[in-house]
């Protein structure tokens, strides 16, 4: 019997060190705590672009896009291209916080067998990435367009959208 009580004891006593161990340090987890809330309460500012209508530097050769067939006819466009230019100083529009924005293009890729076009604009603050299928149409000088595009701005979360238009000269 005294077996069995001392047997309680300790079985009691390491039960009570088991539990107050694993109840940590509260102050140092609430600082860590707060440090990862502090965090999610400054997220990153979401890009919010604007539209825009025909642009009269964007005439000839060109592409505009807008989010959905919708936003195209109504001619509410959130990007248009200038290309072919004979100097090769291609440029393009997107419209944040109120300003148009003018992009250089810094690359481009044409596959013309799978009727693809990848082009990558930007300036020292924003790149806008633009991935374009484009398909046959009955007028061989403007091709209907449907794919993504992605704008990446420093300390705002990337913002991609799929886009319709049109490109042709």
């Amino acid at each position: 019997m005294i077996y069995d009580l001392k047997c309680k004891q300790v079985i009691f006593f390491l039960s009570a060190l088991i539990l107050i161990s694993c109840s940590g340090n509260k102050e140092g987890d609430s600082e860590t705590t707060n440090k990862f809330t502090d965090q999610i309460e400054k997220p990153f500012p979401e890009i919010k672009l604007e539209t825009f209508g025909y642009l009269e530097e964007v005439m000839g050769c060109s592409c505009y896009l807008a989010t959905d067939s919708i936003q195209f006819r109504q001619q509410n466009f959130i990007y248009a291209e200038k290309y072919g230019l004979p100097d090769k100083k291609d440029f393009g529009f997107i419209k944040l916080d109120n300003k148009l924005i003018r992009l250089e293009v810094l690359s481009v890729e044409n596959k013309s067998e799978e009727s693809l076009r990848n082009v990558r604009l930007g300036n020292d603050q924003i790149e806008v990435w633009l991935n374009l299928q484009l398909n046959k149409s009955g007028d061989p000088e403007v091709l209907p367009a449907k794919g993504e595009i992605q704008i990446h701005i420093p300390d705002r979360l990337p913002w991609i959208q799929t886009v319709v238009g049109t490109c042709g000269c």
